[in-house]
């Protein structure tokens, strides 16, 4: 069934066949070249958290790979129940497959591949400290990355999701 949600008053139509993931947080849904996180169970202070996060600019201010809340997603009473925000690009996988012992030698990776992915993690994990933001939900599970076209010459890209927690 479709669900109808509103972003900046205009009404999006969510498909069930367009769900990305399912959290423990709630719902992603693909919706163009952005997706939208819908709260399993909206509360005010989802949306006064998102609010004061957007109003402070700082979605602006954090690293290009931190993918960031852009714009509240409310319900038809105007009830913020998620938000939207940019879509991995196509071929990003979760940090977590790098544990898997044969996923590394069917690739073509080694760990020097690895470390300096990390490398880049750390980097922007100093980058968000510097700026006095602390990571709440920092996992494996939040953090993709993806082959640069150059691969193995240049690095891999880090993409953090989740942000908003």
């Amino acid at each position: 069934m479709m669900k109808t949600v509103y972003l900046n008053h205009t009404p999006i139509q969510l498909d069930p066949a367009d769900l990305l993931q399912s959290g423990g947080e709630g719902l992603v849904f693909a919706a163009g070249t952005s997706v939208i996180k819908l709260y399993h169970q909206p509360e005010p202070h989802h949306g006064d958290k998102l609010a004061c996060f957007l109003h402070s600019g700082l979605n602006q201010r954090l690293p290009a790979p931190v993918l960031t809340p852009q714009v509240l997603v409310t319900d038809k009473k105007g009830q913020v129940i998620g938000f939207q925000m940019a879509r991995l690009a196509a071929g990003t996988r979760p940090l977590k497959i790098l544990s898997h012992p044969t996923f590394l030698s069917q690739e073509g990776m080694h760990l020097g591949h690895v470390l300096s992915l990390f490398q880049t993690i750390h980097q922007t994990l100093e980058q968000l400290h510097n700026q006095s933001v602390i990571v709440g939900d920092l996992n494996d599970q939040n953090i993709f990355w993806l082959n640069s076209p150059d691969f193995p010459r240049l690095p891999l890209t880090a993409f953090w999701i989740d942000v908003d927690s």
